[in-house]
Order: structure tokens, then C-alpha cells, then sequence
């Protein structure tokens, strides 16, 4: 684009000025300039849609290129009391090989405060200031208190992008350190700041990649911002890879701190950004950087970043007492962070900042060898008083024959426990074998025998167990959960309940109130009733498990996980923001102690799911992010792991509308199920039935109902072997889109009876209260008025009953949207737009479908208001949007509504040609999309009709 200097002048003020407002805000605020202003909508649209965008470095690609035509020198330099936009420059702050930044105050009135201004260098390509503007974009998207402040953003007359942030008067942290004197603990505390930095951006998917010293200012009081996103990337995948934009001017980093993955032009993901920090960890706690070079060249150093060993901080630093501090766990927790292979280095910063916080409360850090010897050292020096009490008696108790005598007991001590073990595995062993034994003996016929089900022998085995094992109670628990397992691999619930309640009764009779034995018992309990009518016994239980543990002083055992697990999970969908916060601290709990279970995979896909309940989809999306990897180091256990979990990826990723993402995500599950489980698994079926409902909203029809159809035909074939629940659950799920697609009447019937399960099962629950939205909206479609309005009532008081006082509006927007649906087909469009217009502008910011289906639902109250204009503008914003996605993955329902609303508006403003074609187009996508007895389809076709058309031919919908 070709523009003099005053018309960038006026592009740049009227781009500050849109972005000021609330993205819902633009639209209208576009639509409103006239004059020479209009000629600049196009330009700016495209600017304010890339700088909401998450895909920057494709999008920036195709940024306008401004080019000045005022014969202005682009060598032309700068100086103080220049002007910048509304700035006027004070002194140079620093120059770098991305920019300049400077001192500024704003000139124009308005606020007074001193900024620090980033500058491109005037040499630059439109290639590298594009790289400038993805800086401004990721910045504006990070509100953190250790993270420098975005204020303003714009071009300056020459046509340069540039940023106000936050002025930080601070040092650099190796500085601050050093002019400080500062102690080890002192330092550890301030790296914490940073990693708490690093990681919220890394929860944002942004990778920072040039993370050192000086983008870390410490201020007088002690407070960390970092700084300079310059070449921070957006991940996708878990990865960020070089683009020709960010390779436009060659490797942008600093070359000191940067990981091996990045001096080989790798993919990066967060174990990069660790690296860096490892790396200011390093220098900050030893005085030195890791690598110690003899001719100092740049080639020198990346063959050292990339092959050498890194050596022991405390081997480097020449500081006697530093040395001292680093020995152990500083060592160790440094080469963990620093080591060449990604995939052995922390799984994240917030992992490297948990070591950091281990080894200031002086508990065991994971970076070392979980050795006996060890933890006694740490116990030791955590309780130095106590120990120093006793020091005497421990003296006279090992001294001499003492340690023999100690040593003796240990291993008869040992030896009486494997004894046990191998008594009680040789108990169980004959009660299956003498199982089968008496089924062959029972039956006349060998032939007989042989054609016993399983259930069968399940059915005989628990007759049998209590009996038969009545003097091993630890064997009898052990077999009755055994079997209690398999019943629930048949779907048999109320059986395995049965035989679970058995177990506890035992466990209760044969140890004492304070036996982490008995807490197993209930808790194994516990996990059977969730989801089931008698999980209204769930909470006395898990206070009896946890009066055992208490008792016992177990806090730290597998067992005390498992309580918090059970606990996060019965809190699921009642009380979301308990459930979210208990599941976080089982994740905490997980990798602190077991890191290696597979309950830290529960425990974070618990805290994704709570978090989809609220709609936070982006925060969910990085606890399931955290689960695939965790699942991935399970070995060869990993792809029965995987499939929940990238299930739970793809449909957040889906909900967020990266759909292409989304897919990926929920292919790769189905693979791994249909490997470990087979073709007609439950799992299977349920995991193509949600990849199904992906396909059909994102328009590939053709294939989701060929996928519904498959899963169709295994159920039909043998119903059976499914249980109730599952059979539920498919039924759900096949309908999920029948509404969207013409067929609310199927929708209604399956929804009646989930609601039904779902009053007995979880009542006051979001669950419910989605299903409950979801009935309405079929019935609003239905023409069922009357029954919708009290539906909408019952599910928004379920839903405030399950918020537990949050009102994050995010959590409403589909409330709200139905609530003005109904008030429209009741009749009533002026307080359908009362509730719109009700609705905080910030919750319309976030990236997901219903600020777009808000929009529609806008343009057709606003018609019935007789507000054409405003309601043809609104289904064009509705529309701009959708079009927007990928052209690969467009949502045909939600596009042919915003076609029909806006064909109605248009036809009420006497323009039927331009009505007459957004009916064409909602009528091509619904002839493609929607069932062949959709109601809008047959209503688009009337209305064609009148318009003098019948619109044989497909017609183009973008």
C-alpha cells in the first residue's frame, strides 16, 4: 500500500483509537467512519483482525507493506524532542539489533506518563517491522506483574510500527545481583519472579526464545519485569518453528544464552525457553556462564552450546561461599535444566521453578537420585532441633552392636513382608485356580463348561470369594477388587459396587481407623461410585480415607494423591471452581512425589476439565497439553494414556475454534484406541463419535455421518455387550449437532431422557444445565415456546448453582444467547436485545464461536425492531468473522444463519437482489449440510421461492 505521509499519519491515530476499544466495539466503529476516513476501513480491518489473531508469523506474512511517497529519507535518524505518534522522545534508552528504544513522554494531552518507546531501525525491511508489530501483538495478549506493560501501539509518520511499554527503572538482574551482593536465596527468589513470567507466558503459548539478563530489570524493591518479546513466537503443537519472517534478518537471539535445538534451527518448544533461563540461572548463581572459550569466536561458542559437557556451577564460580551453596541440589538442578536433550530437561519452567522451591524449603529436589541416604540428609537439616535432641540416644543406639542388631531387624523385617506378600499372591493364585477348577467340576458336560461366560464365572467367583478366603481377609479384599475391576470392564457397575462395599466392610473389620490399608479400601470404593447413583455416600468416605491417612502420617504416599484425585473428581461438575482448584493440587502433589504415576495424568486432565465447565478453553488447553506429555512417558502403557487425553486436547483446541488443530488431536486418539482396544471398544466408538461432531460442524457432512453410521452398526450388531451408561453417552453424542443441521426433534428426544439420568445423577451440576440449554434451544427451534421458557430458567439456575459464586461472564455467553433467542421467538425482540446489550464487552474477546453466534442472534432482533441498517451491519460482522477462519474448516450452520439474518434484513430494506443472494447461500449450505428435512432449509426455499427464484445451482458461500 502506497499512502503519503499525513494519510499514515491519520491510519495511525485511527488505529490507536481502534484499539482502545473493545474488539465487539470495532465493527461498528468501522462502519461508522466516512469521509476520507472510509478509504482507510479496509486497511485497518485487516490490521485489527491479524493483531487478534494466534497464527502471527503466516498471518504477518501478508500484513500491508507501507511504502512513504513523500520523499522522506529512510536513513533519516532520530533525536530528542522528535515526536513518534503522540510521543515526544526524551533520550536513548538502549539500541539493539532489533530496534531502538527510547525514553518518551506522551505530548498530546492525554495521560502523562514516560514510556519506554520501541523503535525499528530505519534501515529496516517491511519484513522486520512486521516482526516488530507480532511483538505489540503478543505483548497486549500478556497481563502479568512481571511482565513490562503494553500501553500504546500505532505507526509513526514515516509508516513504522511502534510500542509504548512500560518504563522500568531497574537494572538488569546479573547487575542487580552483583552491585547488590546478593546471597544465594536472595537470587533464587528473584529467578523465581522470572520463571513465574516465563511460565504464564508459556500458558499463553508464547515462547519468549531470547531470554538473558538484561530482558530481566529488577526494580528497587525487588520486583522483576521481563522484557523484549522482539522474537517470542506462538507455539502450536507444543512447538514454534523459524519462519522466513523471523529469518528475514538471520538468526534473531542472543547467542549466549540460546538452547542447542535453537543454534541447529530446530523446532523449539518450552524446553528452549528452560535452557535460556538455565543459562541466567547459571550466571546469576555462579558469576560465570557455563562454557568456557579459548578463542571467544561466535562458531566456538555454538560448537560448545551444542557438543560440550556443562560443568558444575559450583566447579566454575570463584566465590568460596557460593561454591559451598551450589554443591548438591543447585548443581544438580542446573544440569537438569541445561542438559542438550529437550525431552530430559525440566517438562516445563514451572517444573524447574518447583525444584528451585524444593531446595529452599530444604525438601529432596527431583534433579537428584531419590536415595535413602538423601532424604535422611534432608530430613536431618530440616529438623535440626529435634534431631539435635536426640542426638545422644541415636549415638548410643548405633554405636557397637547396636547396628548389627538394627540390621538384623530390618531384614527380618524385610523378610517377613515378602513372605507375606508371597503368602497372600499364592492365596489369590489358588482361589482363581480352584475358580475354574469348580466351574469344570459343577458342569455335567465338559462342552458345558467350556460355553460358561465370563460373567458367568464372575457371578460364581463372587459367591465364592467371601467364603472361600474367609481367613486371608488381605487376599479376600485383594480378589473382590480384582473381580470388581472386571465388572466394571463388562459395564456391570451395580456389581462391581456390590463387591467394592464388600472390600471396605472387610478393611474396616480387620484394621484399626488409623490403617492407610483401610484408606485403599474406601478410596478404591470411592472410585467406583463416581458417576453413579450412590456417589451421594462419596463425602463421608473420603473423610473417613482421609482421617486413616492423618492419622497414620501418611501426607506424601501415593494414597494421600489418590484422596485428592477422588476428591477433585466428585466436586467435577457440582462445584467446578473446588474441583479445579483440588485437581490442581493433586497435579502438584503428583509431580512433586510420584511424578512417574498415572494419576498426574488424571490429576491435570481433572484441572482441563474443570476449567472447559467454566469455558477458560485456552487455560484448559494447556493442563491437556501437560497430560499428552505426561501420557507420552508412560512407555509402553502411553497410547491406552493418550486417547482421554488428546480427546480432551482436541476438544478444547475445538471449542476455541482451531479446528485443523482439533482434528489432528482426536485422530491421533482414535488411532491409539482402535490400536490397544480395538474396533468395537466403547472407547473407540465414543472417540469416532466426537470426532464425527468435529467433522460435521467444521462441514466435511459426507464423512461425519459416514463415521456416525459405522458406530451405528457395531452397537446395533451387539447391543449387549454395552452397557446402559455407554449406550447413553453414544446417543448423545450422535445428536450433539442434529439441531445446527435441520433436526432439533432428534436432538429433543435424546436430551429429555440424558436430563432425566442427569436430575438423579449430578443435580445442580453443569452438566445438567448444559444439557438442559441444549433442550432449550431444540425446543425454541421446534416452535415449543412455552416449554423452552422454563427449560432456559431451570438451566441458568443450575448453571449459578454450580458457579460457587465465580461470575466470569464467559461462563454465561451461551446462556445469554439463548436467553435472547427465546425472547425473540416469544415475541418479544426489544428485551432480546436488552440481554444483548447486557452482555460485557470483554467477554466477546475470546476466541471461540459464540461472540460470533451473539452477533447473529443481534441482527435478527434488531430487524424485528425495524432496525435494518444496524441489523444487515451485525450479520455482516457475524459473517466477516466466520470468513476469517481457515476456508478449510468453515461452520455451515453458523454461516447460513448469519446468511438468513441477513437476507431478512435486507429484504426488510427493500433490496431483494442482495436478499435474494444471501438466501441463495444459506441455501447452498444447507442443501449440502442439513438433513434432507431441515425446517430452515425448506423455509429458505419458500422464501426464494417468493423472491422469484429456486436456486437449482450450489451456489458459492464464500
Amino acid at each position: 500500500m502506497t499512502m503519503d505521509a499525513a494519510t499514515l499519519q491519520r491510519l495511525s491515530l485511527l488505529l490507536d483509537r481502534a484499539l482502545e476499544l473493545p474488539p465487539a466495539e470495532r465493527p461498528a466503529w468501522l462502519d461508522a467512519l466516512d469521509g476520507d476516513d472510509a478509504a482507510l476501513v479496509p486497511t485497518l480491518s485487516e490490521l485489527l483482525a491479524r493483531a487478534a489473531s494466534k497464527e502471527t508469523d503466516d498471518l504477518l506474512d501478508r500484513l500491508p507493506a507501507f511504502t512513504t511517497v513523500d520523499g522522506e529519507s529512510a536513513g533519516e535518524g532520530l533525536a530528542a524532542n522528535d515526536v513518534v505518534g503522540a510521543y515526544r522522545l526524551i533520550r536513548l534508552l538502549g539500541r539493539g539489533g532489533m530496534g531502538e528504544v527510547w525514553l518518551a513522554e506522551r505530548d498530546d494531552g492525554s495521560v502523562r506518563r514516560k514510556v519506554a518507546l520501541k523503535l525499528p531501525h530505519v534501515s529496516w525491511s517491511s519484513r522486520l517491522a512486521d516482526r516488530f508489530v507480532r511483538e505489540r501483538e503478543i505483548l497486549a495478549a500478556l497481563e502479568h506483574p512481571n511482565v513490562a506493560r503494553l500501553y500504546d501501539a500505532g505507526l509513526d509518520r514515516r509508516g513504522r510500527p511502534f510500542m509504548a511499554l512500560e518504563y522500568v527503572e531497574g537494572k538488569p538482574l546479573d547487575e542487580f545481583c552483583r552491585d547488590a551482593a546478593l546471597p544465594v536465596e536472595a537470587r533464587l527468589r528473584l529467578l523465581l519472579q522470572v520463571a513465574e513470567a516465563v511460565a504464564f507466558a508459556h500458558s499463553r503459548l508464547v515462547l519468549h526464545r531470547d531470554l538473558k539478563p538484561g530482558n530481566m530489570l529488577v526494580t528497587a524493591n525487588g520486583d522483576v519485569r521481563l522484557l523484549d518479546f522482539g522474537i517470542a513466537k506462538l507455539m502450536e503443537a507444543d512447538t514454534a518453528r523459524e519462519t522466513e519472517l523471523t529469518g528475514a534478518a538471520g538468526r534473531a537471539l542472543t547467542l549466549e544464552y540460546a538452547s542447542p535445538e535453537q543454534i541447529r534451527g530446530e523446532p523449539l518448544g518450552t524446553a528452549s525457553d528452560v535452557y535460556s533461563l538455565g543459562v541466567v540461572a547459571f550466571e546469576v548463581l555462579a558469576g560465570a556462564r557455563p562454557y568456557r572459550l579459548k578463542r571467544g569466536s561466535a562458531a566456538e561458542l555454538e560448537e560448545a552450546i551444542t557438543g560440550d559437557d556443562v560443568p558444575l556451577a559450583s566447579a566454575v564460580t570463584r566465590d568460596d561461599a557460593a561454591r559451598k551453596r551450589l554443591r548438591g541440589d543447585l548443581d544438580a538442578i542446573l544440569q537438569q535444566a541445561l542438559r542438550k536433550d529437550p525431552a530430559t530437561r525440566y517438562v516445563s519452567v514451572d517444573a524447574f521453578a518447583q525444584d528451585i522451591e524444593r531446595h529452599l524449603r530444604g525438601d529432596p529436589v527431583l534433579a537428584r537420585p531419590d536415595s535413602r541416604g538423601y532424604r535422611l540428609r534432608k530430613f536431618l537439616l530440616r529438623n535440626r532441633l529435634a534431631v539435635g535432641a536426640t542426638a545422644a540416644v541415636l549415638a548410643a543406639v548405633v554405636a557397637g552392636a547396636g547396628v548389627a542388631v538394627w540390621q538384623a531387624s530390618v531384614a527380618r523385617a524385610q523378610a517377613s513382608l515378602a513372605r507375606k506378600e508371597a503368602q497372600r499372591a499364592s492365596t489369590v493364585q489358588g482361589f482363581l485356580i480352584d475358580l475354574f477348577r469348580t466351574n469344570s467340576h459343577m458342569q455335567a458336560e465338559p462342552l458345558r463348561a467350556q460355553q460358561t461366560t465370563a460373567r458367568e464365572l464372575l457371578d460364581i467367583g463372587a459367591a465364592r470369594v467371601s467364603e472361600a478366603l474367609k481367613d486371608a481377609p488381605d487376599s479376600e479384599m485383594e480378589v473382590l477388587n480384582t473381580l470388581s475391576d472386571m465388572y466394571v470392564q463388562l459395564g456391570l457397575r451395580e456389581k462391581a459396587i456390590a463387591l467394592q462395599r464388600r472390600s471396605v466392610e472387610v478393611a474396616r473389620r480387620t484394621h484399626g481407623p488409623a490403617d492407610p490399608v483401610r484408606a485403599d479400601a474406601i478410596l478404591s470404593f470411592v472410585s467406583t461410585l463416581q458417576e453413579t447413583p450412590g456417589r451421594s455416600e462419596i463425602p463421608p468416605l473420603l473423610a473417613e480415607a482421609k482421617a486413616a491417612l492423618d492419622a497414620a502420617g501418611e501426607t506424601t504416599t501415593f494414597l494421600r494423591g489418590a484422596l485428592v484425585v477422588e476428591t477433585a473428581r466428585y466436586n467435577k461438575y457440582e462445584r467446578f471452581p473446588v474441583a479445579r482448584d483440588t485437581a490442581d493440587a493433586a497435579a502438584a502433589f503428583f509431580r512433586q512425589y510420584h511424578p512417574q504415576r498415572g494419576s498426574l495424568v488424571t490429576a491435570l486432565r481433572l484441572a482441563g476439565q474443570a476449567r472447559m465447565q467454566s469455558r477458560e478453553f485456552a487455560q484448559a488447553e494447556v493442563q491437556f497439553r501437560a497430560a499428552v506429555d505426561a501420557s507420552r512417558l508412560r512407555g509402553a502403557a502411553a497410547p491406552a494414556w493418550l486417547v482421554g487425553s488428546l480427546t480432551d486436547l482436541g476438544e478444547a483446541q475445538a471449542a476455541q475454534m482451531e479446528f485443523a488443530a482439533a482434528e489432528a488431536s482426536l485422530r491421533e486418539a482414535l488411532a491409539h484406541t482402535l490400536r490397544v482396544n480395538g474396533e468395537s471398544h466403547p472407547e473407540s466408538l465414543l472417540t469416532r463419535l466426537k470426532l464425527a461432531n468435529a467433522l460435521l460442524t467444521t462441514g466435511r457432512t459426507a464423512e461425519g455421518l459416514a463415521l456416525q453410521a459405522a458406530v451405528r452398526a457395531t452397537i446395533d450388531r451387539a447391543p449387549a455387550r454395552y452397557p446402559r451408561t455407554f449406550h447413553e453417552n453414544a446417543a448423545y453424542q450422535a445428536v450433539a449437532t442434529a439441531t445446527a443441521r435441520g433436526r432439533p426433534q432428534d436432538a429433543a428426544d435424546v436430551l429429555a431422557a440424558d436430563i432425566a439420568s442427569l436430575r438423579a445423577l449430578f443435580p445442580r451440576s453443569t452438566v445438567l444445565a448444559a444439557s438442559e440449554l441444549a433442550l432449550a434451544e431444540a425446543w425454541i427451534a421446534m416452535g415449543k415456546i412455552a416449554d423452552a421458557r422454563q427449560m432456559v430458567a431451570d438451566a441458568t439456575a443450575q448453571r449459578k448453582s454450580s458457579l460457587g459464586g465465580s461470575d466470569d461472564p464467559r461462563a454465561w455467553l451461551p446462556y445469554w444467547r439463548v436467553q435472547a433467542q427465546w425472547a425473540r421467538a416469544a415475541g418479544d425482540p426489544a428485551r432480546a436485545l436488552a440481554i444483548l446489550a447486557a452482555v460485557p464487552a470483554d467477554a466477546l474477546q475470546w476466541h471461540d464461536v459464540e461472540p460470533i453466534s451473539l452477533e447473529t442472534e443481534r441482527a435478527q432482533a434488531l430487524r424485528l425492531t425495524g432496525r435494518n441498517d444496524e441489523a444487515a451491519a451485525a450479520a455482516r460482522r457475524a459473517l466477516a468473522a466466520l470468513h476469517a477462519l481457515p476456508a478449510t474448516h468453515p461452520m455451515p450452520s453458523k454461516e447460513a444463519a448469519a446468511w438468513d439474518a441477513l437476507a431478512a434484513a435486507e429484504l426488510s430494506l427493500g433490496h431483494q437482489d442482495e436478499a435474494r443472494s444471501a438466501y441463495a447461500r444459506a441455501l447452498a449450505l444447507r442443501r449440502e449440510h442439513d438433513d434432507g428435512r431441515s425446517a430452515m432449509r425448506a423455509e429458505d426455499e419458500r422464501s426464494l421461492a417468493a423472491l422469484g427464484t429456486t436456486a437449482t445451482a450450489p451456489v458459492q458461500s464464500r
